[in-house]
């Protein structure tokens, strides 16, 4: 068959003939394929998930800032001192007094619901705008989920990164496609991020790593600005420069000393095992199909030392995966790439 000439073409899709209505159909089922996964992964973790003990005591603190009007010295219901404490989080410890008042235990379960939908979208759109097809998105979100089991279904503070994370990622891959002046967006979203989670950390590090391994290539100026101004933006919290304490204390605090508790290094588990199964597979997929940029090949093997040395910091190792990995599946087998990357 003779391909439309341009005219034609143009013709066809103004006056609503089959080109267009042919490409109407095609984006509708790619995006019902799509929505159809993240669906699915929120069905599931609206079923399975709990609500984690951080939760709760984020949410007292919350309610003791609403009803003092102010933000307390240390956290007044701690059995041990915490008066050298300084709080940068009161932003979502009012938001999860807020839910938990207003809904009970339902609501922090669906505000983790909600953000991994969010989550889920972003990644889609974020692989989606760097030329990723459909099925291979359904894939590396599918095997996102499964290695991010446990953070997905735990309704915890890292909700607001699971968001947050995301997007910071889909910022700098459209100005490494596109460089322009929307890669200042970083900066208002990593002071936001800094008033929600200590997350916002591994942020900062891998913003600095775009900008010192990418785009000082393309506007040193730039570059140099904005690791100024997004170190300011970590810092726009209640305890203002003292922040760099709080983050201080969060990295050397005794758990992460002694790799206990939330802080406990990669292990033998079955949740761990499936965690290190699936990075790898996205990582073959990814390394295979869309070779990553040096900045993110840089970031990959920070988190997969974070992950080794704590592994509930494999969920952001998983997350920076989930887009290169995408482009893994070709053509009408894309089905396949989920047994042979």
């Amino acid at each position: 068959m003779s391909a439309l000439a341009p005219a034609e073409a143009t013709a066809g899709t103004r006056a609503g003939g089959p080109l267009a209505t042919g490409r109407a159909r095609a984006l509708a089922q790619e995006h019902g394929w799509i929505a159809v996964t993240v669906l699915l992964v929120c069905a599931i973790v609206g079923r399975l998930a709990l609500v984690g003990g951080d939760a709760r005591w984020l949410a007292a603190l919350g309610r003791v800032i609403v009803q003092r009007g102010s933000i307390p010295a240390g956290v007044p219901f701690a059995a041990a001192s915490t008066a050298h404490w300084h709080n940068t989080l009161v932003l979502s410890e009012l938001a999860f007094y807020w839910l938990q008042r207003s809904f009970g235990d339902a609501g922090l379960l669906a505000a983790q619901t909600l953000a991994v939908g969010l989550a889920l979208t972003i990644l889609a759109r974020d692989a989606r705008a760097g030329g990723a097809r459909v099925a291979g998105i359904s894939q590396a979100l599918l095997l996102f989920s499964v290695g991010a089991f446990t953070s997905l279904t735990l309704a915890r503070v890292q909700l607001f990164s699971l968001v947050l994370y995301p997007l910071l990622l889909a910022v700098l891959r459209a100005d490494r496609r596109s460089p322009s002046r929307r890669v200042w967006l970083a900066v208002p979203l990593l002071a936001l991020w800094a008033n929600l989670h200590g997350v916002v950390l591994a942020g900062l590090a891998i913003l600095y790593l775009y900008l010192t391994l990418s785009l000082v290539r393309v506007n040193r100026g730039r570059a140099v600005l904005l690791a100024l101004a997004a170190l300011l933006a970590v810092c726009a919290t209640p305890a203002g420069l003292r922040s760099v304490d709080y983050y201080y204390g969060l990295a050397t605090n005794l758990a992460a000393q002694r790799g206990s508790g939330m802080w406990a290094p990669l292990g033998t588990g079955l949740f761990d095992v499936l965690l290190v199964v699936c990075a790898l597979w996205l990582g073959l997929r990814a390394w295979r199909c869309a070779r990553p940029p040096l900045w993110e090949l840089a970031a990959l093997g920070l988190l997969a030392l974070m992950t080794v040395r704590a592994s509930r910091d494999g969920v952001w190792l998983l997350l920076l995966l989930v887009a290169p990995a995408a482009h893994a599946s070709r053509a009408r087998r894309d089905w396949l790439g989920l047994l042979v990357p």
